[in-house]
């Protein structure tokens, strides 16, 4: 396969990414591949650097292909800040469409499950994604900020959230302090 083929099959969304090499199995789908931009913004201060001062393997878990799981092996590369007084001594790039910070899934797959987590959530959704070669616990999807709380049952939360009435806990750490301040927005006066 052409390199510009993979590249486009993969990355359609991606500018800064080269495919190496793609290695599959009868279950998985290996992406190698690398950035390929030259400087990157400091998110601390916003100040673009080119001074490389490392590099690794990133592996992000990403939409399934043909039925197998899909893993690209993306290889990124930690700057230094050129701005001294930035808190942040050093800092590694963000691909963007790809990569967000902290994330081992890529950014499509991150919203296939967060758009997952708003329709089913819970154990429906945990089956659905399992089927989809996106495996995420119910845990994980009842925990997404995006997830309506309202439409949760008792049954769909982990049972660390249940409480005898049916509904989460409402504490300062749970998960309805997220949704006040989410549904409050939504909530008008009826016009009289």
């Amino acid at each position: 396969m052409g390199g510009t083929f993979l590249r486009d099959l993969w990355f359609h969304r991606v500018d800064g990414v080269q495919v190496e090499t793609v290695v599959t199995d009868a279950a998985l789908v290996t992406v190698k591949a690398r950035s390929t931009a030259g400087q990157a913004a400091c998110p601390a201060c916003g100040v673009v650097s080119a001074r490389v001062h490392s590099h690794y393997l990133r592996r992000l878990t990403d939409s399934a292909v043909g039925g197998r799981r899909t893993v690209v092996e993306l290889r990124v590369r930690r700057f230094r800040c050129q701005e001294r007084a930035c808190a942040r001594a050093t800092f590694v790039e963000q691909v963007d469409g790809l990569t967000f910070r902290y994330g081992r899934r890529s950014s499509g797959l991150h919203q296939v499950l967060q758009r997952l987590a708003v329709m089913l959530a819970g154990r429906a959704g945990a089956r659905l994604a399992k089927t989809l070669q996106a495996a995420a616990s119910r845990s994980t999807l009842a925990e997404s900020p995006e997830t309506p709380r309202t439409v949760l049952d008792r049954k769909s939360l982990p049972r660390s959230m249940r409480t005898a009435s049916g509904t989460p806990p409402a504490g300062p750490h749970g998960p309805l302090r997220k949704m006040a301040a989410h549904s409050a927005a939504r909530i008008e006066a009826p016009d009289g």
